[in-house]
C-alpha cells in the first residue's frame, strides 16, 4: 500500500500545472528540499518555512519562505530546487510572480535551469520597499519552448556585500502572457509602424505587408492589402480609431489606393456610435499604379465617427485573384476646398469664392478649362473615357452636392444646362437627388441637336426618363449629376457644358446684383434671420412662379414665415443703394 501511495503522488506531483498552481508553501511548496549555497556556512537553518511576517498587506496567506543571508555570504548567495518537476515555457505560464518582503532594497533574481544546466537563464528585479509585502514580475517569455527542471533564487542579490539581510518570498505564481493592449491608430495613417488590427467581415482580409508596388507616387515601405474573397458582395475590413474625427477643418479623407482594374468602386464607410454611419463610392481611374482617391464627407457631423470601413470592388463577390486584391495606404484627412464656399445654382464657373470640385464616376475625367469658343470663359470639360462605364458621369460639385436645394415645384420642374458635344443626337442625362439619401432621385434627358457648338438642353423632371423613379417636388434635391452619350460606353469623346440654372427662373435671380447677404437656418420653419442686413430697406417673398406674396420695410432680420405652406420661396431684398439681391429657402 505504501509503494502505491507514493507512486501515485510522484505522478500527481509530474503532472503539477505551474499555469494554473501556486507555490504559496501551505499547499505546494511546504515541503520542497532546498539547497543552500554561497551563504556563508550554508546552514541549513538560513532557510525554513515559517509563519507569514504580515498578512494585514497584500499577501494574507498563513504561510512564506523565509531565507537568511550572513554578512559574509556572497553577492550571488541562494537556493535551488529540483521539486520543480519538469516545465516548459509557453504562453500560458512564461510571466512569474513572486510576492517578497525584505529588509533591505536590491535584485532579487529567480533563475531555472535543466538537469546539467545546459539550458539556463534568469531576470533579476530588485524591490522597492521594505517592512512590507510587494509583488515583483520576471517576464520569461522570450525563454518560450524551453524547458527546465530546477528553480534558483537569489533573494538578497546586490553589486557588492555589505552587510547580512532577512528576506521572505511567496506566492511563486507562473501566469500566462498577457498581449500589450494594441494602441489604436489616429489620422494620418501610414502603416509603417505601429500596430494595425483589421477587423475583417464577409470574405474580405486586411492585413499591412511590405509594398510590393513601390513605384510612381508611393515608394513606401509598408502598405495595408486586402484580399477579397468569397463571402458577400460587401465584403472588406475596418479599422478603429483612437478617437472621433474632427470634420471642422477638413472634411474629406485622401487615401493611396492600387488596382489591376480602372473603374472599381471603392467604397468608404465611416461608422460611430448608436448606428451612427456615412458612406461614400469613388472609382478607381487607372490600372497597376498607384492613383490618390478623395472622398468628401463635408456636413457630417464632428466627433461621432471612429471606425473606417473598406469595401473595394463594393457590388461584386470577390473571387481571391490579382483583380480581387487591392493595396491602400496613407490615409488622412485634408481640406480640399481651400476655404471656398459651397456650390450652388446657378453653376457659371466664373467666380473665385466658390468651390467648384466635381466628382466624376464609371471612368469620367472632369476639369475646368477654358471655353472652346471663347478664351474669356470658363466651362467644365468632361472627358467619357475610353471603355467608361454606359453610366459614366459627373457630379457638379462634391458628393454634399448644393449649399440649397432646387427650388422643384408641381409646376418648376425645368432646369436648363448649356452643352457642347462634338455629335449630334446624343442623349445627355440629367440626375438629382438628395444628398442625405441617395435613393430618392429624379432623372430625365435632353439630346443635342449640332455638333461643335454650344446650345441650351432643358432638362424637365416632370418627363422622367424610362426605368427611373417619378418626379417627387416634395423631396429635397440638392445635388445634380450629368452624363454625356447616357447609354454607350466611353471612347475618349470630349464634352463641355456650363451655365447650370433653373429654366426660365422668372425673377432672373441668377443675373442679379449680389451683395453679401444670406438667410438662416434654411431649410426654416417659423422664422428666417437675415445677415448682414443694415444696408436692406425692403425685402419681398415670392413663390417660384413669381407671385408675390408679402412686401414690408425692412426694419428687424428677423421674418416670420411660420404660416407659408411647405415648399421653396424666393426673398428679395432692396438696399438703400437701389440694389436688389435675391435668394432662394426651403420653408418646412
Amino acid at each position: 500500500m505504501k509503494k502505491i501511495f507514493t507512486l501515485l503522488m510522484a505522478l500527481a506531483f509530474a503532472g503539477f500545472s505551474f499555469a494554473q498552481s501556486i507555490i504559496d508553501f501551505e499547499t505546494v511548496g511546504q515541503d520542497w528540499s532546498w539547497t543552500i549555497f554561497e551563504n556563508g556556512d550554508n546552514a541549513a537553518s538560513l532557510y525554513s518555512v515559517v509563519d507569514n511576517p504580515d498578512n494585514t498587506g497584500v499577501n494574507t496567506s498563513t504561510k512564506a519562505g523565509k531565507y537568511i543571508v550572513n554578512a559574509s555570504a556572497q553577492p550571488w548567495a541562494g537556493l535551488w530546487s529540483a521539486n520543480l518537476g519538469s516545465v516548459t515555457f509557453s504562453a500560458d505560464n512564461c510571466i512569474v510572480k513572486v510576492m517578497v518582503f525584505k529588509n533591505v532594497v536590491s535584485d532579487f533574481d529567480v533563475k531555472f535551469e535543466n538537469d546539467n544546466a545546459s539550458v539556463a537563464f534568469e531576470i533579476k528585479v530588485a524591490n522597492t520597499l521594505t517592512g512590507e509585502w510587494e509583488e515583483l514580475i520576471f517576464d520569461f517569455s522570450a525563454q518560450i519552448g524551453k524547458t527546465v527542471t530546477k528553480i534558483v533564487i537569489f533573494p538578497d542579490f546586490p553589486t557588492a556585500r555589505t552587510a547580512g539581510s532577512t528576506n521572505y518570498f511567496d506566492n511563486i505564481s507562473f501566469n500566462a502572457l498577457t498581449e500589450p493592449p494594441v494602441e489604436l491608430p489616429t489620422l494620418p495613417i501610414d502603416f509603417e509602424t505601429g500596430t494595425f488590427s483589421f477587423i475583417d467581415f464577409d470574405g474580405g482580409a486586411a492585413t499591412v505587408i511590405a509594398n510590393p508596388q513601390s513605384s510612381g507616387i508611393n515608394t513606401s515601405a509598408k502598405v495595408a492589402q486586402i484580399i477579397r474573397n468569397g463571402g458577400a458582395s460587401w465584403g472588406g475590413s475596418k479599422l478603429i480609431l483612437n478617437s472621433k474625427i474632427d470634420f471642422s477643418s477638413a472634411a474629406t479623407i485622401s487615401m493611396k489606393v492600387y488596382s489591376t482594374r480602372a473603374g472599381v468602386p471603392v467604397l468608404f464607410k465611416l461608422e460611430g456610435d448608436a448606428g451612427a454611419q456615412a458612406e461614400l463610392s469613388v472609382n478607381t481611374t487607372v490600372a497597376n499604379a498607384w492613383e490618390t482617391l478623395e472622398w468628401d464627407f463635408t456636413g457630417q457631423p464632428s466627433n461621432t465617427f471612429n471606425n473606417l470601413v473598406f469595401m473595394f470592388d463594393f457590388g461584386v463577390v470577390g473571387d481571391g485573384s490579382a483583380n480581387s486584391t487591392f493595396l491602400f495606404d496613407d490615409i488622412e484627412q485634408i481640406d480640399n476646398t481651400g476655404g471656398l464656399s459651397q456650390i450652388d445654382l446657378p453653376v457659371d464657373f466664373e467666380s473665385t469664392t466658390v468651390n467648384y470640385a466635381m466628382t466624376d464616376f464609371g471612368g469620367n475625367v472632369s476639369s475646368l478649362v477654358e471655353d472652346p469658343t471663347d478664351a474669356s470663359n470658363t466651362v467644365a470639360k468632361v472627358i467619357k473615357t475610353a471603355g467608361a462605364e454606359t453610366w459614366a458621369g459627373t457630379t457638379i460639385g462634391t458628393a454634399l452636392g448644393f449649399a440649397n436645394p432646387l427650388p422643384l415645384t408641381s409646376t418648376v420642374t425645368k432646369v436648363s444646362v448649356r452643352v457642347y458635344s462634338p455629335t449630334a443626337g446624343i442623349q445627355v442625362r440629367l440626375k438629382a437627388e438628395d444628398h442625405n439619401n441617395v435613393t430618392l432621385t429624379v432623372e430625365t434627358e435632353a439630346t443635342t441637336t449640332i455638333a461643335n457648338d454650344w446650345e441650351e438642353l432643358v432638362f424637365d423632371f416632370s418627363n422622367v426618363a424610362t426605368g427611373t423613379n417619378p418626379y417627387n417636388s416634395a423631396t429635397n434635391f440638392d445635388k445634380v449629376s450629368i452624363f454625356f452619350s447616357f447609354g454607350v460606353v466611353g471612347s475618349d469623346k470630349v464634352y463641355y457644358f456650363d451655365n447650370v440654372k433653373m429654366y426660365g427662373d422668372p425673377l432672373g435671380f441668377d443675373k442679379l446684383n449680389q451683395i453679401d447677404f444670406q438667410v438662416y437656418p434654411n431649410p426654416a420653419s417659423d422664422y428666417l434671420y437675415i445677415s448682414n442686413s443694415s444696408d436692406l430697406k425692403r425685402v419681398e417673398i415670392y413663390t417660384i412662379t413669381g407671385q408675390k406674396l408679402r412686401s414690408l420695410e425692412f426694419i428687424s432680420n428677423k421674418i416670420q414665415i411660420a404660416e407659408l405652406p411647405q415648399g421653396v420661396y424666393l426673398l428679395s431684398a432692396e438696399t438703400n443703394s437701389e440694389e436688389i439681391v435675391t435668394t432662394k429657402f426651403f420653408k418646412y
